[in-house]
């Protein structure tokens, strides 16, 4: 099988998809999870302090069990959940694109439920599309039309 079919954009979304269909299946079967994941593509907000992200290597695994099964979710193909960091038990809500998840498992003893093997696309394209907007709002006279659409 060659390697290329792993980017095209058709594999992707069979993935994304089947990320997406899997965590809510564990949702709706009450099931606690683990996943493994790419660290980069990791967002806490707010930050974790550095101390505590020096700590990360290049994967993460994130047990999504008790207060953080509660509140997870997904949404516009992004997990997100709260969880507590570092002995102060640091909390924060940490954001993860689906297909920065390498692999869900229930535990150890199993094997896994999905294995992943598409990166996600690099941050830059979310980063520019909000430099876009910002540029666009930084125009004075755009804030002025935008106001009187209702959309600021």
């Amino acid at each position: 099988m060659p390697s290329s079919i792993f980017n095209s954009p058709e594999y992707q979304n069979l993935m994304q998809q089947h990320l997406h269909q899997t965590i809510e299946l564990l949702f709706k079967e009450d099931t606690e999870f683990r996943i493994i994941c790419n660290t980069e593509y990791v967002e806490f907000m707010p930050q974790l302090p550095d101390y505590i992200t020096q700590t990360f290597g290049d994967i993460i695994i994130f047990d999504i069990a008790e207060y953080s099964f509660e509140s997870a979710s997904i949404e516009n193909d992004i997990l997100t959940f709260e969880a507590g960091f570092g002995e102060e038990n640091i909390g924060t809500t940490v954001s993860i694109p689906l297909l920065a998840i390498a692999q869900i498992f229930i535990d150890e003893t199993y094997p896994p439920l999905a294995i992943n093997f598409v990166k996600p696309t690099p941050k830059q394209t979310i980063t520019q599309a909000q430099n876009s907007m910002d540029a666009l709002l930084s125009n004075p006279k755009n804030q002025s039309l935008l106001k009187k659409k209702g959309k600021l």
